[in-house]
């Protein structure tokens, strides 16, 4: 990047959260529906969602960067050689999210305000962690991330969501599998036989 984007358009709801937070929001002119933790959001022109966002809502707007995951693969095959940036972070680590944050906090010329994001962040976790030295691990539940709703799918086993499970005092899943996402069968819900179940908005009839 030669210089701050001013135009962008995220599809990935984790980074536009992020963006929200160090104070760069005023450049995000496109988001998803799922965008919905900050107030800013509300004002901003929606495109789709992260599974279906509309490739001619994003080229109404016009960005000069776009933020994208690797499941963007119809929008990344339409805008690629274009004048518009791709940019994907991936987190497979909370050490990645905060290596995120100080990334989008050089990118957009914020990186006090991201730093102050990544410290908030390290105390609450490590409050937490604090806290749970107190649960012996026989009083740890056992934890499942559901994704998917024509088939049962949960974060592979190297998924920064399942780190956050264990942050949080919880017991993940092991399907011997890494990846974003991995299908489970019944066989593998039954013998993981999970005590508490959490996904996104859409995941709530499933």
């Amino acid at each position: 990047l030669q210089e701050r984007p001013k135009k962008v358009v995220c599809l990935v709801p984790e980074i536009t959260r992020i963006l929200f937070a160090i104070g760069a929001g005023d450049a995000v002119k496109g988001l998803t529906w799922h965008d919905t933790s900050s107030p800013e959001a509300a004002h901003k022109d929606i495109v789709g969602g992260f599974w279906s966002p509309c490739i001619e809502r994003i080229d109404a707007i016009g960005p000069d960067a776009v933020f994208v995951s690797s499941l963007h693969r119809e929008v990344r095959e339409h805008l690629a050689g274009g004048a518009c940036s791709l940019i994907e972070l991936r987190s497979r680590s909370i050490e990645d999210i905060y290596r995120n944050i100080e990334l989008l906090g050089d990118i957009f010329d914020r990186q006090e305000q991201a730093a102050d994001l990544v410290r908030r962040m390290k105390e609450t976790i490590e409050l937490v962690s604090r806290k749970l030295d107190r649960v012996p691990p026989g009083k740890r539940m056992r934890v499942l991330r559901l994704m998917g709703r024509d088939r049962v799918m949960t974060p592979g086993d190297d998924s920064f969501q399942n780190e956050f499970i264990r942050a949080a005092g919880g017991i993940p899943p092991e399907t011997g599998r890494k990846g974003e996402v991995v299908e489970v069968s019944l066989e593998e819900w039954n013998r993981l036989d999970p005590q508490l179940i959490y996904g996104c908005g859409g995941d709530r009839e499933t």
